[in-house]
């Protein structure tokens, strides 16, 4: 973490190599000094509630590393017991947006492990229903 915000830093700041190498290195590929391509990482997933009553509804907020690309991206989401609870099975996305948000219901009294997938990654979070 704290190396890759060093490196972001300083080419935020120019990237000075300290010689007399042109900014770009005489590369205009626009895939390296185009907008952003690249798919956003999961960062993190947090929900309203992590216990909920069965019925109920938490809505479940997934962070990701950057804005997503200008073609936006697919979000995969897993539940490791569906009958405990209820999600929806994909989410997406928009260009540029680096959050998203959605509701899981309640379904019956256990313990559930919600696993966000996207870009490089996963992150889960687990939810427990009562009665």
């Amino acid at each position: 973490g704290d190396k890759l915000a060093q490196i972001e830093n300083w080419i935020r700041a120019g990237a000075d190599c300290g010689g007399d190498v042109p900014p770009d290195a005489g590369i205009t590929d626009a895939g390296i000094d185009g907008p952003d391509e690249s798919l956003a990482d999961v960062a993190s997933v947090s929900a309203a509630a992590t216990t909920i009553r069965v019925t109920e509804r938490t809505r479940v907020t997934v962070t990701f590393t950057h804005g997503a690309p200008p073609a936006g991206q697919p979000i995969i989401i897993a539940v490791d017991n569906g009958n405990v609870l209820s999600v929806p099975a994909s989410a997406f996305l928009d260009r540029g947006m680096s959050s998203v948000t959605f509701d899981v219901l309640g379904q019956m009294v256990g313990t559930a492990t919600v696993t966000v997938s996207s870009g490089t990654n996963s992150k889960s979070i687990t939810i427990t229903v009562t009665a």
